[in-house]
């Protein structure tokens, strides 16, 4: 999951847009002592795993508002970054899990939304291909034919807002001028699996370092999940004296930093370097 909203934020960012956060769900609880069947003990029946997971569980929201210094030079105190593609010392702008059900309230928003997509719709849903004719005589007029790298418009019947069809793994700069006849769509959805998929590189060293170091700033985790049958004479062995931190046999510890993709050409993807922030 932490891979994913990772690929999603770098989306996020390299369309200058609010990211919208998603419904997240733990397999897994985040308990200070030990957990049995990954859930705190006693507490199976009464919250079942999995469970919609507070956002902590996943990453620190504070952390989404950029660093500290930054933060601090705001006129305001919790305001967020006012563009996504800004210095990643900013942050990210977004918007809660809840706030999708606020949409009737925003109507230029509801009413204006679009979804992202690498593959076409499945055999359940027949895509309405949108003529060319009536295609020109919306504010999208300027896309480009899907042959000369423009998105796939297409509709279909029950969905929300059309689905725009795009190849995956398409360089930051091309998904950017494929999508730009869009920009006047105001919310465009997309699941994580695609988010995943949509940008394959960087043309820019530069944008792929500030996409690593922001990712490192909000992805630090260090948590140890002490599974019930691991070490179970663990305050025994804390006793003859603490190991190391990250050495410690009760503990599992987790998660891995995201990967964020590279500079085109390169061989391997950004890894976030510690201590991005």
């Amino acid at each position: 999951v932490r891979q994913r909203l990772a690929h999603g934020f770098a989306l996020a960012r390299a369309l200058n847009r609010t990211a919208v956060l998603p419904t997240l769900w733990c397999y897994c609880d985040k308990f200070w002592h030990r957990l049995d069947k990954c859930a705190i003990p006693s507490a199976t029946e009464s919250q079942p795993l999995p469970f919609v997971c507070p956002l902590d569980h996943v990453i620190d929201p504070s952390l989404l508002h950029g660093t500290i210094p930054s933060r601090m030079r705001r006129p305001q105190r919790g305001m967020q970054a006012s563009r996504a593609d800004g210095p990643w010392e900013d942050g990210l702008p977004f918007r809660g899990r809840h706030w999708l059900r606020q949409l009737g309230a925003h109507p230029r928003i509801g009413y204006s939304t679009a979804t992202l997509s690498t593959a076409p719709p499945g055999e359940a849903s027949v895509p309405m291909e949108v003529p060319p004719p009536m295609l020109s005589s919306t504010l999208s007029s300027a896309a480009l034919p899907p042959e000369r790298g423009g998105a796939r418009h297409a509709f279909v019947p029950g969905s929300e807002g059309p689905r725009l069809v795009l190849p995956a793994r398409r360089r930051a700069g091309e998904l950017r001028a494929a999508l730009k006849p869009y920009d006047h769509v105001r919310l465009l959805r997309v699941s994580l699996s695609d988010a995943s998929a949509m940008i394959g590189c960087y043309e820019g060293a530069q944008e792929a370092h500030d996409t690593a170091q922001l990712t490192s700033h909000i992805f630090p985790h260090s948590w140890c999940y002490r599974p019930f049958e691991m070490t179970p004479e663990w305050s025994a062995v804390a006793a003859k004296g603490a190991p190391k931190r990250g050495t410690e046999p009760w503990c599992v510890w987790g998660f891995a930093k995201p990967a964020v993709p590279g500079v085109c050409g390169a061989v391997q993807p950004v890894k976030p370097a510690d201590g991005g922030g």
